[in-house]
Order: C-alpha cells, then structure tokens, then sequence
C-alpha cells in the first residue's frame, strides 16, 4: 500500500524529514504537499504587501519546515525578519524550483 503513494524527488525536498514530521504517514504527507502545491503554485510575491508578504512567509516557513523543505524555510524565515531584493529573487528562485519538482 506505501508505494501507491508517489512521493517527489527534489533535491529541495527531504521526504524523509517530512514524513519523520507527520509520523511517517505517507498520505497525510502526501495530501499536505498537494495542498502545499495548490496553495503558493502561482504565488507571486511581487504583488504583496509588506505585511501579507511577511504573513506569508511565516505561514510558509512553518509549513515548508513540516514538509522537509528547509532551504525554503529559512528562506521565508529570513525574509520575514528582513525583506531585501536579494532574498526575494532567492525565494522565488528556489520556490519555483520546488513546484516544478512537484508537478
């Protein structure tokens, strides 16, 4: 029954921290990376407010952390304490990166 339950291959992504996070339940794993996909897929930053922007990198940071994406994660959580270009232009980067991984 496990292996009906594809999960991604990303360099960005440690499954197995992930599932270690939601104790090992594959499909609960698997329905908050869908759900994480669905969520921020289109998401473009350039578009937010300072303070919806830093509302969703708290809510990304916490989230990607659970899924095992910590360059994500700490990425949001830099940006959350301190916008700067640079690190808008790696978020997105890297965000990107993750969601092509998970078509």
């Amino acid at each position: 029954m496990h292996n009906e339950i594809k999960l991604p291959n990303s360099p960005y992504i440690d499954t197995q921290l992930g599932l270690k996070y939601l104790n090992g339940n594959r499909k609960l794993y698997s329905k908050v990376l869908n759900s994480f996909f669905t969520r921020y897929k289109d998401l473009e930053i350039s578009t937010l407010t300072e303070n919806e922007l830093k509302n969703t990198m708290h809510t990304i940071k916490g989230l990607s952390a659970t899924l095992g994406m910590k360059e994500l994660s700490t990425l949001a959580e830099t940006l959350n304490e301190s916008i700067t270009e640079e690190l808008l232009l790696k978020f997105s980067k890297t965000l990107k990166l993750i969601m092509y991984d998970l078509r």
